[in-house]
């Protein structure tokens, strides 16, 4: 399995009774996801292909999102998959991305694992004045659609 594979993804390979686990994920805003895909879409191209160590401004991350948008390729954003099986909500615990400053707390009290280490976690970087309001309303409505599923279930303000 790879970085942000789903459940359905891992029963095609191995079968086991997952209602013998806890699942647990983490959720995101979409409109924060579509931020984050482009920026991480400015470092791509500059730093791994051309070896520029960069942190994109806002510019180059907006241009890049309204890219992706074009080129259907912001569809990537769409987490449903990753919480459900057979398109049925499958989550036992969900933690908010924005909350993970006490992810050692947070599972550390659901269960008994003693002292706890999390490694550090990537965090949304706004240190470039990356706002939600930034994204075009065409943008968002597309959002809005390919990610209905979890609009609906997290009640996400649109």
């Amino acid at each position: 399995l790879k970085n942000h594979d789903n459940l359905e993804k891992l029963l095609s390979i191995v079968k086991i009774d997952i209602s013998e686990f806890v699942t647990i994920s983490i959720k995101r805003h979409p409109y924060e996801k579509a931020l984050s895909q482009a920026k991480w879409n400015v470092v791509k191209h500059k730093y791994l292909k051309e070896g520029i160590r960069v942190s994109p401004n806002k510019d180059d991350v907006m241009s890049m999102l309204d890219k992706l948008y074009k080129n259907k390729k912001i569809k990537a954003i769409n987490n449903w998959p990753i919480y459900s099986y057979d398109n049925k909500y499958k989550i036992d615990i969900m933690l908010d991305f924005n909350e993970l400053d006490n992810l050692e707390e947070t599972l550390g009290s659901k269960f008994n694992f003693g002292p706890l280490k999390i490694p550090q976690l990537k965090k949304f970087d706004n240190k470039q004045e990356l706002r939600i309001s930034m994204i075009p309303e065409d943008i968002k409505k597309y959002i809005q659609e390919i990610c209905s599923e979890e609009f609906e279930k997290f009640k996400y303000e649109r």
